[in-house]
């Protein structure tokens, strides 16, 4: 759906752009998750969208996003919301296969806790989103609540919004709907179908890679001096 926006003229803001380009918006991201689920801080008003969201001119409903669907749908009461049908099973295994997994892996929950500047700065946020706006606190919560939070997400973008800004579409719909609801004149190259499983994997694995170079070389720095004065003392003492 992002690729398809971005075909139309319209830059969006989505998750992995988040983690990947704008990872120094994950501060201005905790704030406004502290605020509306913590009750930590002011809730983010027009003024601080617009700060975080700047040029984008759509949000993609993925983490963190989708957590604030309500708030951003009455800060821009011009915006339009098309709200993307997925068969609730089909979500389920995409959604357990990509964040899920990545989100409640040992390995990754390592590298993020020595690599709290880049891997850790992107695990934060998913925690505080899941366990304030979906009440989870494990893979087990998780993997319980799913189905019902993605219904109930639904039932709240449609009570919500206003029957004229709302589209209800399936991405096998294809241009025409999308086109003419926000007023675009319909692309000359085929409606976008991405692997956004593979994609994410891929950024991820990326990321894990950077935080482990990083580690690797923050334990390097600490390992060669440590060495030379244990083989300084061991000199020393058998000199001795």
């Amino acid at each position: 759906m992002a690729a398809a926006l971005e075909i139309l003229g319209m830059r969006t803001y989505h998750s992995i752009l988040w983690f990947t380009t704008n990872l120094g918006d994950t501060d201005m991201w905790l704030e406004a998750i502290d605020a509306k689920f913590y009750g930590k801080g002011e809730r983010f008003t027009r003024a601080e969208w617009d700060q975080l969201l700047h040029d984008f001119g759509g949000v993609s409903s993925d983490t963190p996003a989708i957590a604030f669907s309500e708030d951003l749908i009455e800060a821009y009461p011009e915006a339009k919301v098309v709200l993307t049908y997925r068969d609730v099973d089909d979500w389920y295994k995409s959604f357990k296969n990509s964040v899920v997994k990545h989100l409640y892996s040992r390995s990754n929950n390592f590298i993020a806790d020595i690599n709290p500047s880049l891997v850790g700065r992107t695990r934060e946020p998913h925690r505080r989103v899941f366990q304030g706006w979906m009440g989870v606190n494990s893979k087990e919560e998780m993997l319980q609540k799913m189905k019902a939070s993605y219904v109930e997400h639904y039932e709240t973008i449609r009570r919500v919004t206003p029957p004229e800004r709302l589209l209800e579409f399936r991405l096998s719909d294809g241009w025409e709907p999308l086109c003419k609801f926000l007023g675009k004149p319909i692309p000359d190259v085929p409606f976008p179908h991405l692997n956004d499983k593979a994609e994410l994997d891929k950024k991820i694995a990326d990321m894990i890679k950077k935080g482990l170079m990083v580690v690797t070389i923050q334990l390097m720095k600490w390992a060669i001096p440590t060495g030379i004065a244990f083989l300084a003392l061991r000199y020393y003492v058998m000199a001795k």
